[in-house]
């Protein structure tokens, strides 16, 4: 029985000594796989790396650009809001002068038309004045002609 044992010990001390070779040579292939595509793997590192790198730099060139091109528009902004207020500034007060002339000129217009009136109601009332003293003289020269006429 011992002898039993002993055999059963020994094939399952062999068993497990070729198992254990066996996973330590499928370790062995794994690991040698690994060193193997390990330098393909840092290159991509490597690379990916490089890529991040100068996708961070173009990145941070555009928000430079994008901020300097902000910074310009703002100015250009500032600068039309600036002309835009001055050309209303002076536009109001041309549009105060002129109204100011139309108020000064109307009332200038409206004192010549009052002087216009005021002659022509005086020409008119010496119109009439002579047209009654005309009227008068031509009534006289006819009595005058007929009182002639009859002393004839």
């Amino acid at each position: 029985l011992e002898e039993r044992l002993a055999s059963q010990i020994s094939r399952v001390q062999q068993q497990s000594e070729r198992s254990r070779d066996a996973s330590v040579k499928s370790l062995d292939n794994k690991l040698s796989n690994i060193e193997m595509i390990q330098p393909n793997v840092n290159r991509k590192l490597a690379e990916l790396s490089g890529n991040c790198k100068g996708l961070s730099e173009e990145m941070q060139s555009q928000i430079r650009r994008v901020d300097q091109m902000d910074a310009r528009l703002w100015e250009w902004r500032h600068k039309l809001d600036e002309e835009i207020r001055m050309k209303f500034t002076e536009l109001e007060n041309a549009h105060q002068q002129v109204a100011s002339l139309v108020r000064v000129t109307g009332a200038s217009n409206d004192d010549v038309l009052n002087r216009f009136n005021q002659r022509l109601s005086r020409l008119e009332s010496l119109f009439d004045e002579k047209d009654a003293i005309h009227d008068d003289l031509s009534h006289s020269v006819i009595d005058m002609h007929s009182r002639l006429l009859q002393m004839e």
